[in-house]
């Protein structure tokens, strides 16, 4: 959604899902699509819907619908260039934190991302699909800072993010990440990270998780906005209490993600169980017709 609506992550201080990390899973679903008559961005989508259902996630009510086309370009990234007006920054939100030493781009403001993805992102949406980084955990060789996490439950799809950030708030640190030979291959080094070490038992609700201390990471501008606005940290505590609540709003903005700048009509996926069923069922009502 990110590559077609052109904001995807250039650097890990804006997004820990960086493009380098996702080539193999690329492969796979062009390989999957090929004979199954569906297009790449088909498989992804599904893909995605069936990860939220393997995590333990809210995925009800999300409906995979097919008919998107392959675009073997992604839209340019938003940039801002010295002859062109400045990116536009919400009202209240000042624009992404900037210390770079290097030559890489200007992040862009983290409304700007949602909204370009979709304009009808709600403020809860918005914040609701922040959950997803329950969800994982950061990798050398993709950020450039391994071994840690948003949230101790890693393989699971739940409001743990929203505790874990609301626990660390006043613990966060800077994070300075070295060069090192796992992440030698890292073109930018993440220099906007912010870390602090949780205990499980602090945590309200955490299952299935090691009772081990774990170390968590935030982005200075995912903090800043969504503790520090109040639209948006009024959504991050009540999704930390009410799991239900952050379900409900997550699974709406999912569908919006899916569905969002695709080329091609859209429609509901009918298995060839359910065509073979609804032809007997047509069959039978002709018979009893004649």
């Amino acid at each position: 959604a990110t590559r077609r609506a052109g904001v995807q992550a250039e650097v890990a201080d804006e997004s820990c899902s960086v493009i380098e990390g996702l080539k193999d899973v690329a492969s796979i679903m062009r390989f999957s699509s090929m004979g199954n008559d569906c297009t790449t961005e088909d498989m992804v989508a599904l893909a995605a819907v069936e990860a939220i259902r393997f995590l333990r996630g809210p995925y009800e009510a999300i409906e995979w619908r097919w008919g998107r086309q392959d675009n073997a370009k992604p839209k340019p990234r938003l940039e801002k260039k010295a002859d062109a007006k400045p990116l536009e920054v919400p009202k209240g939100l000042s624009a992404a934190p900037r210390t770079y030493t290097d030559e890489r781009s200007p992040m862009l403001p983290f409304e700007v991302i949602f909204k370009a993805i979709d304009n009808t992102f709600t403020d809860a949406e918005i914040v609701a699909l922040m959950g997803s980084h329950s969800v994982g955990e950061s990798h050398d060789h993709v950020s450039g800072a391994g071994e840690y996490q948003r949230s101790p439950t890693r393989f699971e799809l739940d409001n743990m993010y929203y505790k874990t950030l609301l626990v660390a708030e006043k613990r966060l640190a800077k994070l300075h990440v070295g060069r090192y030979k796992e992440n030698e291959d890292v073109r930018f080094l993440p220099e906007e990270l912010l870390t602090a070490t949780i205990k499980p038992s602090e945590l309200q609700g955490a299952r299935k998780v090691t009772k081990k201390p774990f170390k968590c990471v935030f982005a200075t501008n995912e903090v800043n906005v969504l503790l520090k606005t109040s639209k948006y940290r009024d959504w991050v505590v009540k999704f930390a209490a009410d799991e239900k609540l952050w379900g409900t709003h997550f699974q709406a903005a999912w569908q919006k993600l899916l569905d969002s700048n695709t080329t091609g009509k859209l429609r509901p996926y009918i298995s060839p169980l359910e065509l073979k069923n609804e032809a007997k069922e047509a069959e039978k009502e002709l018979s009893a017709n004649a």
